[in-house]
Formats: structure tokens, C-alpha cells, sequence
């Protein structure tokens, strides 16, 4: 098997996530929607294609670290081209940012009694700049830590059987 399979199945899996969340995007699928998860589903499937299809080639020596350096190459790849899709989705969509911030506002006028509308008004603005970073903040977590997982308990299942 190719040493980069694994980067490519990643680089693969990658822009088939990004096209989900155009699609559930410009679809409108609502935000608490179930399909919004498609992505971890995506992610989770590469993962697994990966260390199996090393675990599949008879030449590979099988241990923990080898499957696992599998497992964390695609959701690496996986994580950057999603941190990379994030930034700019937000930085090119301008009227949803201003939506973001006003509802956001709303919630901040709502729990923040004790504030004036001056820093309440100031509290929005640092959102609407900030959101683009945080946006990639939460991505990068939530695919390091799902890949984490997921690259974890596949090869360690993968290792199990091969001691059963």
C-alpha cells in the first residue's frame, strides 16, 4: 500500500466534507438538524478505510502506533482542510455574521442586565470580529478530539482481533 494512502483518503474525505456543509448550507438544513453531523460520519468512515487498508496489505508490520499514525494522518488532513473551510466561510459570508451577531446581541441584552448598551453594543462587535477565529478554534477541537477517539478504538479493535 502507498505510504500517502492514508494523506489521501484524508485530502478525500476532506473536500467531501467541505461539499456537505455547502450543501447542508445552501440547502438550509436547520442548524440542530441531525444531518449536520454528516461530517463526523465522514471523518469516522476515512478513519476506519484507512487503517483497514493498512492493516489489509500482508506487508505491513501491525502494532498500536503503526495503525494508530494511520488513524491521525487522515483526521490531521481532515482537520486542516476543515479549520481552512471554516475561516473562509465565515469571512465570505459577511450577511451571515451580521445575522449571527444580532441574534447574539439579543442573547447578550437578555442575560447581561447589568451591562449598558455601549458594552453590550461593544460585546457584539468583538463577536463579529472574533467569529471567524473561533469558528476555526471549535473545529480544530472537535475533529482533533472525534479523530482521536474514533483512530483509538479502531486500532485498538484492529490489534484485539489479531490477539483473538
Amino acid at each position: 500500500m502507498n505510504k500517502s494512502s492514508a494523506t489521501i483518503i484524508g485530502v478525500i474525505a476532506g473536500i467531501l466534507m467541505v461539499i456537505a456543509g455547502v450543501v447542508l448550507y445552501k440547502t438550509n438544513v436547520p442548524e440542530k438538524s441531525a444531518l449536520n453531523f454528516i461530517g463526523f460520519g465522514i471523518l469516522g468512515l476515512a478513519i476506519v478505510i484507512a487503517i483497514n487498508n493498512y492493516v489489509k496489505d500482508a506487508s505491513n508490520a501491525i502494532s498500536f502506533g503503526k495503525l494508530f499514525n494511520q488513524g491521525f494522518k487522515v483526521f490531521v488532513v481532515i482537520t486542516l482542510l476543515m479549520a481552512i473551510y471554516s475561516f473562509f466561510f465565515y469571512k465570505l459570508q459577511p450577511q451571515l455574521v451580521n445575522e449571527m451577531t444580532v441574534k447574539i446581541k439579543a442573547d447578550f441584552i437578555a442575560t447581561n442586565k447589568d451591562r449598558t448598551p455601549a458594552e453590550i453594543d461593544k460585546m457584539a462587535e468583538d463577536y463579529k470580529k472574533q467569529l471567524p477565529v473561533i469558528s476555526v478554534y471549535n473545529t480544530v477541537f472537535q475533529y482533533l478530539l472525534i479523530g482521536t477517539i474514533v483512530t483509538f478504538v479502531v486500532s485498538g479493535t484492529q490489534i484485539l482481533k489479531r490477539k483473538i
